[in-house]
Formats: structure tokens, C-alpha cells, sequence
């Protein structure tokens, strides 16, 4: 994940860590994907808030 952060390439992440292209590329989607996921969380954690809070106060 923190190769997006950072903005590295793969072949940057590779020769910097001495792994193949291919760990780096699976771990980042993963990374990615779990990423997404907790977002997708937190969007709907807000939106549960949102309706609680017009709830309460009609």
C-alpha cells in the first residue's frame, strides 16, 4: 500500500527490496482492495450516523 502512497513503481519497489515483480504486484492489489473495503466502511458507518442524527432530532 505504501508504494501508491509514495508513488514508487514496481520495478522500484523490486530492485529496492529484491522481490519479484509478481509478490509486489498480488500484495498491491490486495492492499488495494482491503483499502477500498474500509473505506466502503467507513461511507457506511457515516451514512448510519447521518440517519441516527436526522432521527433524532425529528
Amino acid at each position: 500500500m505504501m508504494r501508491f502512497v509514495y508513488g514508487l513503481s514496481i520495478n522500484h519497489v523490486s530492485d529496492r527490496i529484491h522481490y519479484q515483480k509478481n509478490v509486489i504486484v498480488d500484495d498491491s492489489q490486495s492492499s488495494l482492495l482491503q483499502f477500498a473495503n474500509a473505506l466502503s466502511i467507513l461511507a457506511l458507518k457515516e451514512q448510519e450516523i447521518s440517519a441516527e442524527c436526522w432521527y433524532f432530532f425529528y
